[in-house]
């Protein structure tokens, strides 16, 4: 059986989980993340708790946070407040990604609910959203849960949480990401998946997704072409 085109999957989609950071914009571009993650690894490291490189990527703020688990709740606590912080700073000049925009715009313009699911905290999608005006086409955001980096992607607990806050069954979904992880969250959670591979090498990585672009303007084209508004969805 042949894979299913980017018009075959937005057939039977009733919503679009778009990932935050690298779909609709790219967080760390001006605020860059190894800088982040740096701060990070000072305050673990200033408070006495020694960091094992083998087991943590020193360049990605988001494994900091979750390579602080290990030293208990306040500690993340502490890592995540500061992350969240740092995050809320870099969107204030984050980069749009061409096309991410408009995906969102033609998504709710074609009769299907839109919602933001990412590892990012839901207060930088919020500012981010509110910065470009676009908060209106996010139907809903499920960002990460407070201090609970676990439940991140590739972990379906987001997916499934704007599944049942979007009163949506999971084939009728579909989850648009940039990393093997989003792929990984979406066939957890039985949602069909299109992989963005905004850099050419990453599409060895999005393999495992129904359909494939690089660049999201296409998927802005093919929600304008497929529009479900007989289906009667509406806004909340």
């Amino acid at each position: 059986m042949s894979a299913p085109s980017l018009s075959d999957v937005l057939s039977r989609a009733r919503a679009v989980l778009f990932d935050f950071d690298g779909p609709i914009c790219s967080v760390f571009a001006d605020v860059r993340a190894p800088t982040i993650a740096s701060e990070l690894r000072h305050l673990l490291q200033r408070d006495g708790h020694a960091l094992d490189f083998g087991l943590v990527d020193e360049d990605d703020p988001l494994d900091v946070l979750r390579y602080s688990q290990r030293f208990g709740s306040d500690v993340v606590r502490q890592i995540e407040d500061a992350l969240t912080e740092a995050e809320v700073r870099a969107v204030q000049v984050a980069e749009p990604t061409s096309g991410g925009a408009r995906s969102l715009r033609s998504c709710v313009h074609s009769g299907r609910r839109a919602a933001i699911v990412t590892n990012n905290s839901p207060q930088a999608v919020f500012a981010y959203l509110s910065r470009c005006g676009l908060a209106e086409f996010a139907h809903r955001v499920v960002g990460r849960a407070y201090a609970e980096p676990h439940r991140m992607k590739p972990n379906a607990d987001a997916v499934l949480r704007a599944l049942d806050v979007l009163s949506i069954e999971a084939a009728e979904a579909v989850l648009v990401g940039d990393s093997a992880s989003d792929m990984d969250a979406a066939r957890a959670a039985g949602t069909w998946s299109i992989g963005y591979a905004n850099r050419p090498q990453k599409r060895h990585h999005l393999a495992d997704a129904d359909a494939v672009i690089d660049d999201m303007g296409l998927l802005a084209a093919g929600l304008e072409t497929d529009s479900i508004h007989s289906v009667g969805l509406g806004t909340e």
